[in-house]
Parts: structure tokens; sequence; C-alpha cells
């Protein structure tokens, strides 16, 4: 509709009225509330996107070193993470590359150590064990013979000669039993034979 504009009763313009009905008005202001509604949520959507994927992207390199941190304390030394390159998780990846790559050296350095440990201990054991069951055993064996002949060569009392038999089977005894047992101890001679031979003589033991 045209209405007339007048100030003062003079003409000034003329304005044009628009007169919508209220089911058409209605329609439109739904419509317009519904599209601001999809696109305020369209909007959350995307925020909450792409939050989730830094909060993905940060979390999961966290995670591959926290899982690496898990293998070395459970002894695998050689665990490694392939980390992002730059930025501070990459950063992160490579101290903790570095720190296991030292930590795996040191390991091995006190492995072998221990080694040469073990086996001069072993050598050391071996050689205490044929010097007793050797030199020790064939003295002893020696003086037992020699005081056994010096018995029956020479007038003793019989109490003397009882002590000095004594003596003898002492010797014997220590000779055959308690050396031959203590070199035993020292270096069985089942060692000879390889590590599975000995671990099945002690375990029948």
């Amino acid at each position: 509709a045209v209405a007339p504009v007048t100030v003062e009763g003079m003409l000034e313009a003329w304005s044009v009225v628009l007169r919508v009905p209220t089911a058409e008005a209605y329609a439109y202001f739904l419509r317009t509330q519904r599209l601001t509604l999809f696109i305020s949520g369209g909007t959350l959507v995307v925020i909450g996107l792409v939050a989730a994927g830094l909060a993905l992207s940060i979390s999961r390199p966290v995670r591959r070193v926290i899982a690496a941190t898990r293998r070395m304390a459970g002894g695998e030394f050689a665990t490694r993470v392939a980390g992002s390159p730059g930025g501070e998780l990459g950063e992160l990846a490579s101290s903790f590359n570095r720190m296991a790559q030292e930590l795996q050296a040191k390991v091995q350095a006190l492995q072998e150590s221990r080694a040469r440990i073990v086996t001069v201990q072993e050598g050391v054991r071996r050689d205490i064990a044929a010097h007793l069951h050797g030199r020790v055993q064939g003295r002893l064996l020696a003086l037992k013979g020699r005081l056994q002949e010096h018995v029956k060569g020479t007038a003793l009392s019989p109490e003397t000669a009882h002590l000095l038999g004594e003596v003898a089977d002492s010797l014997d005894r220590v000779a055959q039993q308690e050396l031959s047992v203590l070199s035993r101890q020292l270096y069985p001679s089942i060692l000879r034979m390889g590590l599975v031979p000995a671990l099945q003589s002690l375990g029948d033991q």
C-alpha cells in the first residue's frame, strides 16, 4: 500500500507500507531461527572437531613416549620413539632416544664387565680346585705313605704306633674325602662337559 507522509498538513512524500500476513511472518521467523541454530550448531561441531584433532595430535606422541618408557622399564633397552620432526614433541622424542641409547650402552658395558668377572672367578676356582686336587692332595698322600713306612720300620710302643696310625688315617681322610669334596665344590668336573650337563647334575643333587 502507498501512504502519504504529511508535515503540518503539507504533503512531503509518499511511503510504501508492506503488510505481511501473520502466517508468512511466523514462517519467515521460524526459518531464520532454524538457520541461526544450524549455523551455531555447525560452528560448535567444527570447533569440537578441531579441538579433538589438536588434542589427539598432542596426546598421541605423549602416549608413544609413555609406552616406550614402560617397555624400557621391562628390560627392552633397544626401544626407540619415532618422533615428529620439529616442535617440542619431536625434541621430547629425540631426548628420550638419546637417553635410551646411553642407557643401552651402559647396560651392555655392565653385562660385559660381569661376564669378564665371572670368567675370572671361574678361572680362579678352577686353578684352586686343580691345586688342591693335585699338589696338596698328592703331598698329603705322600706324607701318609712316609708315616706308614716309618711306623713299620721303627720299633715303637703300641701307644705311639696307634697314635701315628690315627694321624695317617686322618691324613688319608683329609686327602681322599675333604679335599676332593672341596675341589668339586669349587669347580665341579662336570662343568667341563658344558652348561646343560652341569645344570642336570646340579638338579640331580
